[in-house]
């Protein structure tokens, strides 16, 4: 008898430290699942981080050039007012001379001017001359020097301004922007159409 009790004694200690030990290799495993989860999640918010800055870093740059483009784009549209402005300055100036001109022959008796326009049209043909009279208050030759230096400053004004463009240009060129590109071609076409037109105004004859 007393071994049997002995016998079913036992057999509850024996399975209460198999519990236990069941028990600790439980959260054991518990334990490790959940530092592996840890790591796991920080990995992710430290990729998510560093997402966002590449995003933000390239929000920025996109920024700044936008910010450059529109001081281009401010700068051209400036630079094209004075070449407006220059060129309003010699169509009043031509205008003058034209006015003065006028008031230069009005003043000449009819003989007189008759005479002068013959001996016009024999200097024309012979292309000895550009001005076939004095006009008032100077020497032709003074007023054509004076004329041709003032075209000239205004034309190296004009390739100073085409120069300084021309990096700008190159650097808008190299982003792909379609449309800007063809509105820098277009202005660049322009500005080599206005160039063209102040070297034929200083080709062309002073005389009317």
């Amino acid at each position: 008898m007393l071994l049997l009790r002995l016998g079913s004694l036992r057999g509850p200690y024996t399975n209460l430290s198999a519990d236990r030990a069941q028990q600790q290799q439980q959260q054991q495993q518990q334990q490790q699942q959940q530092q592996q989860q840890h790591r796991q999640q920080l990995q992710h918010q430290e990729r998510q981080q560093q997402h966002q800055q590449r995003q933000q870093q390239h929000q920025q740059h996109h920024q700044q050039q936008h910010k450059h483009q529109q001081q281009q784009q401010q700068q051209q549209q400036e630079q094209q007012q004075q070449q407006q402005q220059q060129q309003q300055q010699q169509q009043q100036q031509q205008q003058q001379q034209q006015q003065q001109q006028q008031r230069c022959l009005s003043g000449f008796d009819p003989p007189h001017y008759a005479h002068l326009q013959a001996a016009a049209a024999v200097l024309s043909s012979r292309a000895a001359a550009k001005v076939w009279f004095v006009p008032c208050g100077g020497s032709p030759a003074d007023d054509q020097v004076q004329q041709q230096q003032q075209q000239q400053q205004q034309q190296q004004q004009q390739q100073q301004q085409q120069q300084q463009q021309l990096p700008q240009l190159a650097e808008q060129l190299s982003q792909d922007n379609p449309s800007q590109q063809e509105q820098q071609e277009h202005q660049h076409q322009q500005q080599q159409q206005q160039q063209q037109q102040l070297k034929e105004q200083q080709q062309e004859p002073t005389n009317d």
